[in-house]
C-alpha cells in the first residue's frame, strides 16, 4: 500500500452525483484496499475550472479490516445536499500470492434515500505501473465501464489517468504529491463525457496511518 491511499471523487461540476468513496483513483474504485488495522481520512474539494468555484466538499473516512475488507463513511459538506452521510464497503474476492492481480467486489453511495451503486473491478500491478478494469451498476445508470492506470515514478509521486463510460460520467487525470508526515496531496482535472459540461478540478488532502491502539 502506498503511504497515503489514492484520492477519489464521485461528484464534479455540473453533475449531481453524490459520492461515497472507496479507495481508488479520482473517479473509479480499484481493487486496492486500506490495510488491516489502518485508516485513511481525506478532505476533498471539487469545482469548475471555468467558473473558479468550489461547490462540492467531502470528508471521507475508510478503515481496513481482516486483510480483505474495507469499510467507509463519508460526509457531504456541500451547501446543496439532500444526503449528507454515505456509506461504502469493499471485499477483495480474489488475489494471487504476490498481490499483483486482484479482484474486488463492492458498493458505494449507500444512504437513507440513495440506492447503492455496485461494482466489480480488477487490478494488475507491475513494479511501477498498474492497470484497472471493471464495471459499475445501479438502478439509475445500469452498467458503466471503468478503466484506468497509475504510474509511480518516485516514492510517493505518482500520476493517474482514467475514464468511466456514460454521458453523465467523465474521465480524469492528475498527480499525487507527498507532503511531510503522513500527508499526501492529490490534484486532478475532470473531463466530463458530455461536452456541454464544465471542465472540473478535484483536490484531496489525504492522511493514512495505523490505528494508534493496534500498536503498529
Amino acid at each position: 500500500m502506498r503511504r497515503c491511499w489514492y484520492g477519489f471523487v464521485l461528484g464534479w461540476m455540473g453533475v449531481s452525483t453524490a459520492g461515497a468513496a472507496p479507495s481508488g483513483l479520482a473517479l473509479m474504485p480499484t481493487a486496492d484496499r486500506v490495510a488491516d488495522q489502518e485508516y485513511v481520512a481525506e478532505v476533498q474539494v471539487d469545482g469548475s475550472l471555468e467558473q473558479g468555484d468550489a461547490d462540492t466538499r467531502f470528508i471521507n473516512f475508510q478503515v481496513g479490516a481482516l486483510d480483505r475488507l474495507e469499510l467507509g463513511v463519508d460526509y457531504d459538506a456541500s451547501r446543496e445536499t439532500s444526503e449528507p452521510w454515505l456509506f461504502n464497503a469493499k471485499v477483495i474476492a480474489l488475489k494471487d500470492e504476490d498481490e499483483t492481480a486482484l479482484l474486488a467486489l463492492g458498493f458505494r453511495n449507500l444512504g437513507d434515500e440513495e440506492a447503492p451503486e455496485g461494482y466489480v473491478v480488477t487490478t494488475w500491478a507491475r513494479p511501477a505501473l498498474r492497470g484497472h478494469l471493471g464495471g459499475t451498476f445501479s438502478e439509475e445508470r445500469h452498467l458503466d465501464a471503468i478503466a484506468g492506470m497509475d504510474y509511480e515514478w518516485s516514492p510517493g509521486w505518482w500520476g493517474y489517468a482514467e475514464w468511466t463510460s456514460g454521458r453523465e460520467n467523465a474521465g480524469s487525470f492528475g498527480v499525487n504529491i507527498p507532503l511531510p508526515g503522513p500527508l499526501d496531496l492529490m490534484a486532478g482535472i475532470v473531463l466530463p463525457n458530455a461536452s456541454a459540461e464544465d471542465v472540473g478540478y478535484t483536490i484531496h488532502l489525504v492522511c493514512g496511518a495505523p490505528w494508534p491502539f493496534f500498536g503498529k
